[in-house]
């Protein structure tokens, strides 16, 4: 028979059988008189399910039973064995396979092994435990098996080596991991216990094969590591495969702009104890300069590769490219009217002269392109000429002159293409063999000045013959395709609004072409091309306000398009699906690839200041920096000022958490290094911490809310607030200190004074100048919550978020200095998180993992009807959130013409980062009304009703979700197969295309 067991809640275990096809049977309760049970397994071996219970009694003596589960009869039967008095601090019993059976007993100083075969069993005189049919006789071991001493520490995690039981991982608190020995010595089992080293906290231990094990973590990165011989260096008997990155647990975050550009970033405080971390989230690609080359007025820059080096050898999946690991040794930096190369070498830049740059045009010249192309040749065009020079020996091949009465104004190229156009609206297309012969194939006369021009390289794409069609933007705010290699105009496309195309590029991703044209007003429309030439899939997107300058290039072998402007972005495809990301740059206009031993995978980057050359990060939408700190990190707030983060922290120094000792740390912003520390008392607390400034006082202050947690108090009877300076030394200097009566939940700055959730008090101080001395006056206090845990505030109103009480609103009479509760939510809920949307609208995360929203009535009729808080809306997350704050991770551009308003993000305790946003009536129409069509189209895992699960629910109801949107369900959308999309949208009111533009549309504006 095969069952599943659950202990759900105390003194029941519930029992659901499973059919043999597999589906489940109606689940029954199953009484225990065991009402703390610690742990509990199936048994291996026996004819009926038997579970083996690990469990408390009232004397918190521990002992283990077992149980036999009569299905038919719905009932226990005594089971073959019980041990009683088992060791006090025992955590885990772990099922042994068949040969030897019986259960690991794992504790904090010991590991028995009973209940296995041919143990010695005496008949029990009673047959003992509720609901035992007495079917079957009791019998009780007579002794432990065996039993081995391990040094103190607490098992968290265990898992199964071998399929018969002979080796056994465990993992502790610590993030030791040991590996357990079963031998059998004849009739008996010999125990031994190995440690392996030290990985993450683990949460789950499970091994794969091969000596591969993955740590699962719910406190840090969960890791997979190979068991080896002891490595020398380390100690540790395993190799580090993987990492798998977590945020879990977030108990706090801050949202701060650290790079000044208007994007947010999220600043986590991650992780337990020896795992704890400050995690930087930030949405967006770094680049880390490496060199840097301070020189005004660059206008162009390229890298290049001179003599007959072979490219780096660099690994390539499947169609990515050829010679993407070029082994570049010179830089050409172009300015007005001059053009300068710099030899790279030993991690050094020297600027080449002389014989050095042979017949490469420099001096007097400002070079329009530069490069290699096909036949260890450099291509070099000027105003005046097309040039191709020997790579090698830096001489002259060929040339190409446009005529005596032209200039070359604009210039595209790729392995043997070339395309310049010149004034008056020409456009000449040349063609340059391996021997360096550049040659005049065909020109064109267009109807319009030309803005921009552009030829597909053949490097990443899914051909690599000649590109048979190019693009040209003109004046006339037109673009023109036209076919190669005759120059015949295929078609000419209208763009949309008066602003011509800067820049227009035909890239390949993931081998889908598309169309680019970044516009002079900072706008970027993109195209999805066929192989005939026609456009379809339009979408224009706000990258900034200046103009924009497109540039493919490769990175750790993935083809991506650079848009150069003063809001920076990489595009790119996954999944088939066009993304953006931003760059942590404030400005750029132009950059180039460059791959050498020194430098591989790097850009060259153009700004204001000069040519700087950087790694850029992998491309992806986040990205997250870690920061270890060996302690937990439990809050922190921001101090633009003092370019720091507050940081507090707490240490545990024995085996159970019991005693932890707390510090306040100041962390400066870029390294996040720890710079000063502020220890607190004995048995104080950390609770809360916040940056203000005082009114009358434009000093920044950290200030920290402490509590006494005492073993002899059931609530905290007294605390502090501390207020810190970080002085010019950036230090941590104490300037005031008020004991309050219990401990400080939270503060927030309000109105330049400081308001603190005490105990079940909310109280207001200002900040007072006596004689010198600085010091917090209580001005006002509000009474009548249970707990006062959480506090936001925004005008002249607070809103308190309570342990049981849900959120009431609070407003502040300065004339009269009362804190005065002027509405609350008269529905119960135990809070976890609370934030103000808006004047009237307020949010709410409750401990049942729900959202809620609240709404202030100001159309009420009577004092009462006002002084209630109307439900505004209800949904079910699934997730623990343990803190809101408002900010966003995307840049909003000027003239976005975003819908969406009021942006949340919330942390939660799994790890999980996510947005809320406020939607209009319009916007909220259709994707409600998406949303219900997509539950009919995707189905949950398991065929879980997508509606019920979020449906708001407490212990006490379940109601509806209502006036919440799941966007990851609509998001979706975006990847389906076009038939499922064309049945959801067959009766909607809007085109699949449509839906698609609006959904993106969305999903780039909010993460």
């Amino acid at each position: 028979s095969r069952v599943l067991a659950l202990h759900i809640s105390s003194g029941f275990l519930k029992i659901i059988p499973i059919a043999a096809d597999g589906h489940l049977e109606t689940a029954f309760n199953l009484r225990m008189e065991e009402l703390n049970v610690v742990s509990i397994c199936f048994l291996y071996g026996r004819p009926r399910p038997t579970i083996a219970v690990l469990y408390q009694d009232a004397k918190e003596a521990r002992h283990v039973t077992t149980y036999e589960i009569l299905l038919r009869e719905k009932e226990f039967a005594n089971g073959p064995w019980k041990q009683a008095n088992v060791e006090g601090g025992a955590r885990h019993v772990i099922p042994v396979p068949q040969p030897h059976g019986g259960v690991l007993i794992v504790g904090e100083q010991t590991i028995a092994y009973t209940g296995g075969q041919g143990m010695a069993e005496v008949p029990s005189s009673s047959s003992g435990g509720a609901g035992s049919s007495g079917a079957s006789s009791r019998t009780v071991v007579s002794g432990v098996s065996k039993s081995i001493s391990i040094d103190p520490t607490i098992i968290n995690t265990w898992g199964t080596v071998d399929k018969d039981g002979s080796r056994f991982l465990l993992g502790d608190y610590r993030g030791a991991v040991y590996i357990l020995l079963l031998k059998p010595v004849g009739s008996d089992i010999e125990l031994a216990v190995q440690p392996l080293g030290t990985t993450s906290t683990s949460s789950s231990l499970s091994y794969l094969d091969n000596g591969v094990v993955f740590v699962g973590s719910a406190s840090a990165d969960s890791q997979l590591i190979k068991l080896t011989e002891k490595d020398p260096e380390t100690g540790n008997y395993f190799v580090y495969l993987d990492s798998f990155m977590n945020l879990g647990p977030i108990v706090d975050f801050v949202v701060v702009d650290l790079e000044r550009q208007g994007q947010g970033q999220i600043v986590t405080c991650s992780g337990i104890s020896q795992d704890g971390t400050l995690r930087v989230v930030r949405n967006g690609i770094g680049i880390n300069e490496e060199l840097s080359i301070p020189i005004e007025g660059v206008t162009g820059v390229w890298s290049l590769r001179r003599g007959q080096q072979e490219a780096m050898q660099v690994d390539k999946g499947e169609g990515e490219g050829e010679d993407n690991g070029e082994n570049h040794n010179v830089i050409a930096i172009s300015l007005l009217g001059d053009t300068f190369f710099f030899g790279l070498e030993d991690e050094a830049l020297d600027q080449l002269e002389g014989d050095n740059v042979g017949d490469l045009v420099s001096a007097g010249s400002q070079s329009l392109y530069c490069g290699n192309i096909a036949g260890a040749n450099i291509l070099q065009i000027t105003a005046m000429e097309v040039r191709v020079l020997n790579a090698e020996t830096l001489k002259l091949s060929s040339a190409w002159k446009p005529g005596e009465s032209d200039r070359i104004n604009g210039c595209s190229c790729n392995e043997s293409q070339v395309l310049v156009s010149l004034g008056g609206g020409k456009v000449v297309y040349l063609s340059v063999d391996e021997s360096g012969t550049v040659s005049e194939i065909s020109r064109t006369t267009l109807p319009s000045e030309i803005s921009c021009i552009n030829i597909p390289t053949m490097k990443g794409s899914s051909s690599s013959k000649e590109k048979e069609f190019c693009i040209v933007g003109l004046w006339n705010v037109t673009l023109s395709l036209l076919r190669l290699p005759s120059l015949d105009v295929v078609d000419t496309f209208k763009l949309e609004g008066e602003v011509i195309a800067r820049s227009v590029l035909l890239a390949d991703l993931e081998g889908i072409l598309y169309l680019l044209a970044g516009l002079g007003d900072g706008n970027l429309l993109s195209y999805r091309m066929t192989d005939d030439g026609k456009l379809s899939d339009s979408k224009k997107i706000s990258l900034g306000t200046q103009p924009i300058t497109l540039q493919y290039f490769f990175n750790k072998n993935q083809a991506s398009v650079f848009a150069s402007s003063d809001r920076p972005t990489v595009l790119y495809s996954k999944n088939k699906k066009l993304l953006y990301s931003n760059v942590n740059l404030k400005s750029v206009k132009c950059i180039s690839s460059f791959c050498a031993a020194s430098f591989p995978d790097s850009l060259l980057v153009v700004n204001e200041s000069g040519v700087q050359l950087g790694t850029i990060d992998e491309i992806q939408k986040l990205h997250i920096r870690t920061k270890y700190l060996g302690e937990t990190p439990r809050r922190i707030s921001y101090s633009p000022r003092s370019e720091g983060f507050a940081v507090l922290t707490a240490r545990d120094f024995d085996l159970a958490h019991e005693m932890e000792t707390f510090f306040l740390r100041f962390v400066e912003e870029k390294n996040l290094d720890i710079l000063n520390s502020f220890q607190l008392d004995e048995y104080e607390n950390g609770c809360s911490l916040t940056c203000l400034s005082f009114t009358n006082d434009p000093a920044e202050y950290f200030v920290v809310g402490t509590a006494y947690v005492l073993p002899t108090e059931q609530e905290p009877s007294r605390g502090r607030i501390l207020v810190f300076r970080v002085s010019e030394e950036r230090k941590l200097c104490l300037e005031s200190q008020r004991e309050v009566k219990g401990a400080v939940y939270d503060l927030q700055p309000f109105n330049g004074k400081l308001v603190a959730g005490v105990n079940s008090r909310v109280q207001l101080f200002s900040w007072e100048e006596s004689d010198g001395q600085k010091s917090l006056k209580q001005e006002s206090n509000n009474c009548g919550h249970v707990v006062a845990l959480y506090l936001r505030t925004r005008g002249d109103f607070i809103i308190v978020g309570d342990l049981m009480k849900s959120i009431s609103l609070l407003l502040y009479k300065p004339d009269e200095g009362i804190l005065e509760e002027i509405a609350k939510d008269y529905n119960p809920s135990w809070m976890s998180a609370v934030e103000i949307l808006d004047d009237d609208t307020y949010l709410g995360a409750d401990s049942s993992f729900n959202l809620f929203s609240l709404r202030k009535n100001n159309d009420g009729t009577t004092p009462e009807d006002r002084g209630r808080l109307l439900d505004a809306g209800r949904y079910h997350l699934g997730e623990h959130v343990n803190r809101f704050h408002k900010g966003s991770l995307v840049v909003a551009h000027p003239g976005s013409g975003t819908v969406l308003s009021q942006p949340t993000l919330y942390g939660t305790l799994s790890g999980g980062i996510g947005v809320i946003a406020s939607l209009s009536s319009r916007e909220f129409e259709f994707l409600s009304a998406l949303e219900a069509k997509m539950r009919d189209a995707v189905h949950g895992i398991g065929g879980f009703s997508h509606e019920e699960w979020r449906a708001f629910r407490t212990d006490r109801q379940m109601q509806k979700a209502r006036c919440f949107v799941d966007g990851d369900l609509v998001e979706s959308f975006l990847d389906l197969p076009w038939k499922t999309k064309e049945e959801i949208c067959k009766d909607f009111r809007y085109s699949v295309e449509e839906v698609v533009k609006r959904v993106q549309s969305l999903q780039h504006r909010t993460h």
